[in-house]
């Protein structure tokens, strides 16, 4: 995305998936 929102989405699923941002 590039986008502020795309990229905290992005940490968001990681956190979720439990990968270190």
């Amino acid at each position: 995305e590039g986008t502020l929102f795309g990229f905290s989405v992005c940490t968001e699923i990681k956190v979720l998936l439990g990968i270190p941002a």
